[in-house]
């Protein structure tokens, strides 16, 4: 409902058609002045950019009740000049399924329930684009009827920080990535691999469900398995400190047995990736590094794992672990779970830890660490 006043600030009393509408309530009234116009938006700026996504920030004007972003390849970008178009309400908007390596303008209204602003001012960003030589740390298998570069192994030879990126730049064309969890793990790489102190995993990074490999018969796929596994103890990556997985899909993965084997590594950054993934059943060996000294594992969804054994193996450096997300009604294997966890003291766990049906032989195995129920 809109109320329009000549008179002053103060309101004593409203009436419509002869009748007293004071006493009423009313919801989302837009009290307006005779001849009011909506303000625009004039600080439109661009907040972040990446390969196939903006995001842009504004301040809303105060009466306004949301905003539209148009955006354009061409700084000519209005309300009846656009390629895509964003309603938001919020005071940040992503424009997202860009193309990579292109330049976009964005101009934007402001409105409410009676009018639009006029628009605000125009900003540009150009999307990431990349290295067409970034491909050749990488063997791979290209899938061009899906667009799609599967990485097969890494050859590269002077990455201090080696980035996977989301799409890889080939003869002229941009190919989504997808990786399978051997890339690692074969070839004879090691004066390569010994040079990394740092794997980031860019957004939107996939496993590749068509990659398998067969165990007793069947075609096993989905698979985490061995992925940061180079040498027998990982000693290949005898640099690799820092591993940021925020960027990976793990979407339906089953099993990320021994995926952290790297004698060095102090930091893994983005395990949360794991939160809406109910289908590992795997955790066996997963974190075997004795330099990692603190490790978040809140993220983790265990409700229907059923191995856990020696999944902390080795972690000499912790000192605690905070297992209270954990759900362990299933586990089957337990044992070794602690093992070697020298200085591990508390072990955090909640009322869904059950080790009623699982093997838990040798799970404090040099292992000093007492449970402690807390909520």
């Amino acid at each position: 409902m809109a109320i329009f006043l000549n008179g002053n600030n103060d309101i004593r009393s409203i009436h419509y058609n002869g009748v007293d509408l004071t006493s009423v309530t009313f919801n989302d009234v837009i009290v307006w002045r005779k001849g009011s116009v909506l303000s625009n938006i004039s600080n439109l700026a661009v907040h972040s950019v990446s390969y196939t996504s903006v995001i842009l920030s504004y301040t809303l004007p105060k009466d306004a009740t949301g905003v539209k972003i148009y955006c354009n390849t061409v700084s000519d970008v209005s309300s009846s000049n656009y390629i895509k178009v964003i309603d938001s309400l919020a005071d940040t908007c992503e424009i997202s399924s860009l193309s990579v390596n292109t330049t976009y303008y964005f101009a934007a209204y402001a409105y409410n329930s009676l009018t639009t602003s006029a628009p605000s001012n125009i900003v540009n960003a150009k999307t990431l684009s990349i290295s067409t030589t970034a491909i050749q740390d990488w063997k791979y298998i290209l899938d061009n009827s899906k667009n799609k570069v599967t990485l097969t192994e890494y050859i590269g030879t002077n990455n201090s920080t080696l980035t996977i990126h989301p799409f890889y730049n080939i003869n002229g064309k941009n190919y989504k990535t997808y990786i399978t969890n051997l890339i690692f793990r074969f070839g004879n790489n090691k004066s390569g691999l010994s040079k990394i102190r740092k794997i980031v995993f860019e957004n939107e990074v996939c496993v590749d469900s068509d990659f398998y490999y067969t165990l007793n018969g069947e075609k096993v796929h989905n698979l985490l398995e061995s992925l940061f596994w180079s040498g027998n103890g990982g000693e290949d990556f005898s640099s690799l400190e820092e591993i940021d997985i925020s960027g990976l899909n793990v979407q339906n993965i089953t099993s990320v047995w021994c995926m952290f084997i790297a004698p060095r590594l102090k930091t893994i950054k983005g395990l949360s990736i794991f939160k809406n993934n109910h289908s590992i059943t795997d955790f066996s060996f997963m974190f075997v590094c004795p330099s990692l000294s603190s490790l978040d594992v809140s993220s983790l969804n265990t409700e229907n794992a059923v191995k856990f054994n020696a999944m902390f193996s080795h972690c000499k450096q912790l000192q605690s672990l905070d297992l209270r997300n954990f759900n362990t009604s299933k586990a089957e294997k337990m044992d070794f779970m602690f093992q070697g966890c020298s200085k591990l003291k508390y072990v955090y766990v909640s009322d869904k830890w059950d080790t009623s049906s699982a093997n838990t032989e040798y799970i404090f195995h040099g292992c000093p660490a007492q449970l402690v129920e807390a909520t």
